[in-house]
């Protein structure tokens, strides 16, 4: 059987993201399947002149540094995105409808492929035909409500799902009485391969000091202060991420013996691995600290409290 899949993978730059896009292949791939990431593309072409406008705003606002530090992030996680997550051709929104024919089975999952102001209908899958398998796996919602005219949106959507599940106990409360079967919380994917497995992925960064950890998604300048205490207490240089998700913060200004751009999925895990204490609010630092055996500490994510329901949930199961 071949198995399409839709989540964040197309271009992405979230270690989380790529990295649950490539544990997903290999579990099915373990099934004895034939699997690929479908490449959808959600920009739209606006030509030529929408583009140097964006790169001279880009320039304004973080530059030149910046962008070129932003660059080199980018060309990291390209590396891994397309060299090791099997992948369809391109397809827009428009046009992923042709990928119909191209598979058996569709699956929509995992990360936040249904929160309820970034879904779209092919992560509901509505381009595949009644004829063919339909089914989420660890879908996540990560919003704690949805409006009536979400609700109706998912329904109809789930309406000739096969199977169902989500990644939250809190995603499952919204989902349940949407979906036409039992609605079941699954284990990220990024869980469901070994830690030696992983170990097979790291690659190591330089650095040989003993350090603590800091992968801050939000802005919180107070988290950043706990580390620097934490890092001094244990004698530990700090090693971070700045300016996450293609914006510049503040707050990440002057945090950090370590600030570090040219860095592989693969350099991740090796931070993680290597860590002597992670501080983080996100959710996919929590897995691999928990599949390393890593002390760690998780923060709620400023401005995205709904979002700590997954550390939660994952906090639940494996009782930390």
């Amino acid at each position: 059987m071949k198995v399409g899949i839709v989540t964040h993978y197309y271009k992405s730059e979230n270690y989380g993201g790529n990295l649950q896009a490539y544990a997903l292949c290999k579990v099915v791939e373990g099934l004895g399947h034939e699997v690929e990431q479908i490449s959808l593309n959600r920009v739209k072409d606006k030509g030529i002149a929408f583009f140097l406008k964006r790169v001279i705003r880009k320039v304004l606002k973080f530059g030149i540094k910046n962008i070129s530090n932003f660059k080199k992030r980018k060309k990291a996680f390209l590396k891994f995105n397309l060299e090791k997550i099997p992948h369809s051709k391109e397809y827009s929104e428009r046009t992923i409808n042709q990928s119909a024919d191209c598979y058996d089975a569709f699956i929509t999952g995992s990360d936040q492929v249904w929160h309820p102001y970034a879904v779209c209908n092919a992560y509901l899958l509505t381009f595949v035909p009644e004829n063919k398998i339909k089914l989420s796996y660890a879908a996540s919602v990560a919003h704690d409500n949805l409006t009536c005219a979400q609700k109706n949106r998912y329904k109809k959507a789930l309406s000739d799902f096969n199977a169902v599940s989500v990644r939250e106990n809190e995603s499952k409360e919204l989902i349940s009485p949407l979906a036409p079967c039992a609605v079941e919380v699954t284990l990220d994917p990024t869980l469901l391969l070994s830690k030696e497995e992983w170990i097979e992925m790291v690659e190591p960064i330089g650095i040989n000091e003993d350090y603590l950890f800091c992968y801050f998604l939000g802005d919180d300048k107070n988290q950043r202060e706990l580390a620097v205490k934490y890092a001094k207490k244990h004698n530990l240089k700090i090693v971070t991420l700045p300016n996450l998700l293609g914006k510049t913060r503040k707050c990440d200004n002057k945090f950090g013996d370590y600030k570090l751009y040219d860095v592989t999925p693969q350099n991740f895990l090796y931070l993680i691995n290597n860590a002597k204490c992670v501080f983080t609010d996100s959710f996919h630092a929590c897995v691999f600290s928990l599949i390393f055996e890593k002390e760690y500490f998780a923060f709620e994510r400023s401005g995205a409290k709904s979002m700590s329901s997954r550390i939660r949930t994952l906090s639940s199961i494996f009782e930390t």
